[in-house]
């Protein structure tokens, strides 16, 4: 008994003690895995920042050259012994701001007293209670442990002044709370205040859709996205937010999960899609776009009307939905190398004949799919694929990502010109995996980028 006795009394001690170094050692990792929170800092109209972990970013490989990853103010970042882990850069009224983290604040203060010293800094003062140096319209100040700079003293003011932060507002939060805090980057974009930058990017890459990507926007408002960074490969998984008021109810959550059947058939395209249900999200974005306005509605309806026209003689989109409803794939790199796969039922070959007649493109059916292709050699040999006389396309790269998923998309940077702007800005990255799952309140995705 008075062994009892003994052993409760050290276990009651040792019980809390344990918990007590259990939570420490959960806070430290949490710290320490997680990035710097900028956004408390930020206004809450920013239009867009990002955050990145430098020591994952250089042990990954370091795959984008970037100068505000490698230097600042003509010292390379290495050399900075008061620089911190992380880096970050945002969009405030249109003028970029950036965030460097300091560990040694008296060190960080000496480099820019030199900088005065040497008349390569010229210290001013923003307000009575900012002080700010000067370099070529370059404006900096010092909060806690963030020294921010901008060459816009307004967007610098906007981030010291007080009032609602970013992180306060419900639209920062909603995608925030969705991702994962520990990871070696954030973005976050506040997709309604970046409509023009995003329709000059999207007629970059040949899509010139503004007035639908407008109306799109007014559904989702706003994306984020957690990145992990590591060795020869990035891995993200992003949350798009539904804005429920608008639409009056849920999005869209299929009933159907999208099986992969035609993979194995296929072979590299600039850019893959697969996906199911494809009628399903068709009528439930025309439902969405007619409780939004009647101009969304003509925007969106005179957008597949022209695509039918153009790839399908101008078939009925009644028609087409009926053939929607199961798994599709398309594999495109331009009109005279794609391959469209889709999935049908018994008594669906003759509507689908009758939708082909006016089109001249090879197809063949098999006992389940239609199979449409730019050219008859890669008909044959997506059918030999199929057939089992040809080998299987390799899925090992991308297995992975695929279970659970609604769709997939594919971009694939080895059919792009170095000019492309695709290659100027992922000139190091070959190949961006997607998955998706659509749920009633936004679109949750899983990203692979590979080397």
């Amino acid at each position: 008994m008075e062994r009892f006795k003994a052993w409760l009394g050290e276990g009651l001690i040792l019980v809390p003690t344990v918990l007590l170094l259990g939570l420490l050692l959960y806070s430290l990792a949490f710290r320490y895995g997680s990035l710097g929170n900028i956004a408390e800092l930020l206004p809450a109209e920013t239009d867009a920042f990002f955050i990145v972990n430098r020591e994952d970013y250089k042990a990954s490989g370091e795959p984008i050259r970037s100068e505000f990853m490698s230097e600042f103010l003509g010292t390379p970042l290495d050399e900075l012994t008061w620089l911190g882990r992380d880096l970050g850069v945002a969009w405030v009224d249109g003028s970029v701001v950036e965030f460097l983290e300091t560990t040694v604040q008296g060190e960080a203060e000496d480099f820019f007293a030199g900088l005065v010293e040497g008349g390569e800094l010229t210290p001013s003062i923003l307000d009575k209670d900012i002080q700010c140096f000067k370099l070529e319209a370059l404006c900096m100040q010092s909060q806690g442990r963030w020294f921010i700079f901008s060459s816009s003293e307004e967007a610098l003011a906007a981030v010291a002044a007080a009032g609602p932060s970013l992180e306060s507002t419900a639209k920062y939060q909603n995608v925030r709370s969705r991702l994962k805090q520990a990871a070696s980057a954030f973005v976050y974009i506040d997709l309604t205040a970046n409509i023009p930058e995003m329709g000059v990017q999207l007629r970059a890459l040949g899509i010139n859709e503004p007035l639908l990507l407008q109306s799109l926007l007014e559904i989702f408002p706003a994306w984020g996205a957690s990145i992990t960074m590591e060795p020869g490969a990035w891995f993200a998984e992003s949350f798009l937010a539904v804005d429920k008021k608008k639409i009056r109810g849920a999005y869209f959550h299929p009933n159907k999960k999208y099986e992969q059947k035609f993979l194995p058939w296929t072979q590299n395209f600039a850019w893959e899609w697969g996906t199911t249900d494809l009628a399903a999200q068709i009528v439930r974005m025309e439902e969405i776009f007619t409780e939004l306005g009647t101009a969304q509605q003509v925007i969106f309806g005179s957008s597949l009307d022209r695509q039918l026209r153009t790839h399908l003689g101008g078939a009925d989109l009644t028609q087409v939905l009926t053939l929607l409803d199961k798994e599709t794939y398309f594999g495109f790199t331009s009109w005279e190398d794609f391959l469209f796969i889709l999935e049908l039922e018994e008594g669906e070959r003759a509507q689908a004949e009758a939708l082909l007649a006016n089109t001249g493109w090879p197809h063949s059916f098999t006992e389940d799919a239609l199979i449409i292709a730019a050219r008859e050699d890669l008909l044959t040999a997506t059918l030999d694929k199929k057939n089992g006389l040809k080998e299987d396309r390799d899925l090992a790269d991308i297995s992975v990502l695929l279970p659970g998923s609604d769709e997939f998309w594919i971009l694939n940077g080895a059919f792009f010109p170095e000019e492309h702007i695709l290659m100027q800005r992922l000139s190091t990255l070959k190949s961006i995996l997607s998955t998706r799952k659509a749920f009633d309140d936004g679109i949750f995705t899983r990203t692979s980028l590979l080397p």
